[in-house]
């Protein structure tokens, strides 16, 4: 059963930390921009506090945050045990094969260590149909597999698809996917470790090993999302923002 708008529109923005805009939901979900408009403000109303910022201009933005605390707010019912599950699985997943740090997810989600080992345990569980192994080591937890194991588990887990024909449509059919928050969380985090072993300002000096880290979590996700080797299928395509070139 296909999920309904309220949840493709929380599904989509879980997986997109910068703010969307509306036409890129409508073109997304196939429906117009005033049914996104609408579903918002019905997904806002759903819960206690509000959960999806929006900003004339920008679109709209998951609050994490406000996101996760709602969904503990009754914390031992079914539908907010599996929400957390589910962020938990999402964020290990896009974060393999890099490990997640257990103090992030405890203070994230509001939740004790006990609560995250229980957590961990199913979805330790639920990972196996992937041939994925959830590994536990100096305090953090990652995902170990082939690359193309956590990418099919990424398409059913966050695009809710699990037969063949689903999972090539979506293979086929996916035409971006925005990795920026991924590539200058690498690159900027190469500079802050360089800054702290040296004294050092000039670009020259900081800049090449971080664009190297950025390169390496490009390549990951190129073959995560099985897209090495197809810039070919742009020949021809005005680049985005081809009047500033």
């Amino acid at each position: 059963m296909p999920k309904d708008i309220d949840q493709q529109i929380i599904d989509y923005l879980l997986t997109h930390t910068e703010f969307t805009t509306s036409d890129e939901l409508s073109s997304e979900l196939g429906v117009s921009s005033k049914t996104i408009t609408r579903h918002v403000g019905s997904i806002n109303k759903k819960f206690s506090k509000q959960i999806i910022n929006a900003k004339r201009g920008q679109g709209y933005k998951l609050d994490y945050a406000t996101y996760l605390d709602v969904a503990n707010e009754n914390s031992q019912t079914n539908s907010s045990v599996k929400l957390r599950r589910e962020y938990i699985v999402t964020k290990l997943l896009f974060a393999a094969p890099n490990a997640v740090m257990i103090y992030d997810l405890v203070n994230k989600l509001y939740i004790s260590e006990s609560v995250l080992q229980t957590d961990v345990k199913e979805i330790g569980q639920r990972l196996e149909k992937w041939d994925l192994k959830l590994v536990r080591k100096q305090r953090s937890l990652r995902v170990v597999g082939s690359e193309k194991a956590v990418r099919d588990a990424l398409i059913e887990v966050v695009f809710h698809l699990s037969n063949a024909t689903d999972i090539d449509a979506v293979a086929n059919g996916i035409s971006k996917v925005n990795i920026s928050s991924d590539y200058k969380h690498a690159f900027f985090a190469k500079v802050r470790e360089i800054l702290a072993e040296n004294d050092g300002w000039d670009p020259n000096t900081l800049f090449p090993e971080a664009i190297e880290a950025g390169k390496k979590v490009v390549h990951h996700k190129n073959e995560l999302f099985n897209a090495v080797g197809k810039a070919a299928l742009y020949e021809g395509i005005d680049p985005w923002r081809a009047e500033f070139i």
